[in-house]
């Protein structure tokens, strides 16, 4: 999540949310769950990896049970990502 943060645009303060510079795995699904329910209109994007996903992989059922507009992506370890570059894929 920390490297998605220096990747992704955020436009407007409200339009991202950060777990700080150390990072916190597993953050990110909750955050993804707050977020459509401040803002019912807009989709979120809530990129991840494997060691959240097993943190917390289970709260995208919530998500889906309340109908909230959140997109999963998910990276893994065999994902080559270098934030410098600006670039994931």
């Amino acid at each position: 999540m920390a490297a998605a943060s220096r990747i992704l645009p955020v436009y407007r303060p409200e339009n991202g949310m950060n777990p700080g510079p150390f990072g916190c795995v597993g953050i990110g699904v909750p955050f993804a769950i707050a977020a459509p329910l401040a803002y019912p209109d807009r989709w979120v994007l809530v990129p991840f990896g494997d060691g959240a996903f097993g943190f917390n992989g289970f709260e995208f059922d919530t998500a889906v049970r309340f109908q909230l507009n959140v997109f999963p992506a998910k990276s893994g370890h065999d994902v080559p990502c270098d934030p410098r570059k600006g670039s994931c894929s």
